[in-house]
């Protein structure tokens, strides 16, 4: 929780009453759905768990393992040799499928 505070108070449960005030729509829970370019996609239902915030940038079917659907996103996925954080490689541009691996998730598109 004093993580969410730092970063403007958003995590992923209060970003999705934000995003639909600020003219964003929910189109698809933890349904096969084709994602566009510039959708934002939250991953995760629980403050403080697992959980996190991306852009699509290459759109496709979402489930679909196949589809090279992929999520601009900031994490740690990237790691150095010695397993920390990789410096200078923040924002990834991931397949879907890997950053998501079995969590919930809401697809929002701009109205």
């Amino acid at each position: 929780a004093s993580s969410a505070l730092r970063w403007s108070g958003y995590n992923t449960v209060s970003i999705r009453p934000y995003l639909i005030a600020n003219g964003f729509k929910l189109i698809a829970s933890n349904r096969s759905v084709y994602v566009h370019r510039g959708d934002i996609v939250v991953l995760g239902d629980a403050v403080g768990g697992a959980g996190h915030v991306g852009i699509i940038s290459n759109g496709g079917n979402l489930t679909d393992s196949y589809s090279q659907t992929r999520l601009l996103s900031v994490s740690g996925h990237n790691r150095d040799s010695k397993g920390n954080h990789a410096k200078n490689y923040a924002v990834s541009d991931l397949q879907f499928d890997s950053e998501c691996s079995g969590m919930t998730f809401y697809v929002y598109r701009k109205a």
